[in-house]
């Protein structure tokens, strides 16, 4: 993947993100995190926290940080050779697919961050952008939302199950305000 092209992908999706997050009115709540996270990294690999640049997005509009609190988001662009089927029908004896890097290194960064929720959104070249996250969060989604009519593949990887369906027909579902009360309860505890 060319930087160019990442770049450019990180830019689109914070926008269409802040866009989501605000019903439309604003496109400057989320923007890149420096460095695709790379100083939290690094930082974490030494036993210290930084506060906001974990993952490649941040808030940087304090009405977006409900949001970064929860999710810790990985992006992916131009990655031609994965799919989800790559995990499906791997033998034992394969390499960790790239998928299942995707999702090892956003659940290291969530972790690291200490949210609960690790996203990824990716686009591969001439595809629409997709969003995966893992079966909890979706289902609280649904409890919240109308139930997902559209087209949403379900698997497994390690121990852990996920969602994955393209970001616009999430961000035609999925309503922000769930977010921001699954971190009110989140803090309560």
């Amino acid at each position: 993947m060319s930087s160019k092209k990442g770049g450019q992908f990180e830019r689109d999706i914070c926008i269409k993100l802040s866009l989501w997050w605000t019903g439309g009115k604003r496109d400057d709540v989320f923007w890149r995190t420096a460095g695709s996270g790379a100083r939290a990294t690094t930082r974490s690999k030494q036993g210290k926290k930084t506060f906001g640049l974990y993952g490649d997005i941040q808030a940087v509009d304090p009405i977006g940080q409900p949001l970064m609190d929860l999710c810790t988001f990985e992006l992916k662009r131009g990655y031609k050779k994965w799919s989800v089927q790559d995990i499906l029908d791997k033998s034992k004896k394969m390499k960790k697919q790239p998928l299942e890097e995707f999702l090892e290194q956003a659940r290291q960064s969530s972790k690291d961050a200490g949210t609960d929720h690790a996203v990824i959104i990716a686009r591969r070249d001439q595809r629409e952008a997709i969003i995966c996250m893992d079966s909890w969060i979706f289902a609280h989604i649904s409890e919240k939302c109308d139930p997902f009519q559209d087209a949403c593949i379900r698997f497994k990887c390690g121990l852990t199950h996920y969602r994955m369906m393209t970001l616009l027909d999430f961000c035609n579902w999925a309503d922000p305000e769930v977010f921001i009360n699954l971190q009110k309860l989140r803090k309560c505890k």
